[in-house]
């Protein structure tokens, strides 16, 4: 980062220039004849911002058997990037008590976008999770990417075959294509007695909660 107020590498070299075509403007006596200017050799490399980095996607993982944000660094908001960074397990830099419902292992085979429903091809391995964990998943990949623009929906398929999914929601049972009103039961308290997360997650939690209490009222 150059110094402010500081005139330096190649403008300061042009400002010489200026006051040589200058000639008495700038009190330099002239040659008879013409002289060869020396050949600067020296390079400058502006180097690239901090600020110049990847954006930020909200991912969502358990804590204390509950769903939490977490923000992670995305090159492009599409679903297959979020289902592939999701996949990843959290670190302990990233938030306290983090976990992976998702099983080790799985593979994203595929995302298809038709109108406003996602559908998620996962492999086998996403199978090796039952119960709870099971909808903490599940849950975990309709949070994450309902958050992406015009993403209202999620439909499974493992291995290339469409699967359904258990609703949380009593009063849907069993669904082909789930929302965040399926799952809204594992969204984390944002002041619980459990719940370890910055200001700026809990925000994040805070918005989803009320939005997901809006659309599924």
């Amino acid at each position: 980062m150059s110094t402010p107020g500081r005139i330096r590498g190649p403008v300061a070299a042009l400002l010489v220039l200026a006051c040589s075509a200058a000639l008495g403007a700038c009190g330099i006596a002239t040659d008879e004849n013409p002289r060869a200017l020396p050949v600067n050799t020296t390079t400058t490399t502006t180097p690239q911002s901090d600020a110049a980095g990847p954006e930020r996607g909200i991912f969502w993982f358990v804590q204390a058997e509950a769903l939490v944000p977490v923000l992670r660094p995305v090159s492009e908001f599409t679903p297959a990037e979020f289902v592939n960074t999701l996949l990843v397990p959290p670190e302990s830099s990233e938030g306290e008590s983090l976990s992976n419902a998702i099983p080790a292992g799985t593979e994203l085979l595929g995302t298809r976008t038709a109108g406003a429903i996602v559908e998620v091809d996962l492999s086998s391995e996403f199978e090796d999770v039952v119960g709870p964990g099971s909808s903490r998943a599940i849950g975990q990949i309709v949070m994450t990417l309902t958050g992406l623009e015009d993403v209202d929906a999620v439909r499974f398929a493992i291995a290339g075959e469409p699967i359904d999914v258990t609703s949380l929601d009593p009063d849907r049972g069993t669904v082909q294509v789930a929302t965040p009103c399926d799952y809204s039961a594992l969204l984390a308290e944002p002041l619980g007695e459990t719940t370890r997360i910055s200001p700026v997650q809990e925000q994040i939690l805070v918005n989803k909660r009320s939005r997901v209490r809006d659309d599924c009222s």
